[in-house]
């Protein structure tokens, strides 16, 4: 897995089967905020599913948020979905203060996330 930088931001992409999961690393904030909108929108062309890896993101700022729930719009509207994998307690924090759980499914492991894909994907076949 390649991972690239970009103003404080470190990501990497890898397909996964039925998802792509895209990790993210260091901090997303509004310097970096379009790079990882630009991310999203490439892993979108990739797969039905992102699962965005947060396990080694250390801040997260309004601007990163907004990213992530524009992404989920878009993808909605397609019929397919993005979930967050693996937040540290401060960036869960963060989160949950903006109830990003109750909209983008989050969960403690990409194997959890990628468990949840897989029933989400049978119960709609």
């Amino acid at each position: 897995m390649d991972r690239t930088a970009w103003e404080g931001l470190i990501y990497a992409q890898r397909d996964l089967g039925n998802a792509v999961c895209l990790a993210v690393a260091g901090e997303i904030d509004l310097d970096n905020a379009s790079e990882l909108k630009a991310c999203l929108q490439i892993a979108a062309h990739s797969r039905e599913t992102i699962i965005v890896d947060l396990a080694d993101l250390r801040y997260l700022d309004s601007t990163g948020i907004q990213v992530l729930l524009d992404a989920q719009r878009k993808l909605a509207i397609g019929g397919r979905m993005i979930v967050l994998a693996v937040p540290s307690a401060s960036i869960r924090r963060v989160l949950g203060l903006v109830r990003m759980e109750e909209i983008i499914p989050t969960f403690s492991s990409v194997e959890e996330a990628l468990t949840y894909i897989s029933v989400a994907s049978e119960s709609e076949e």
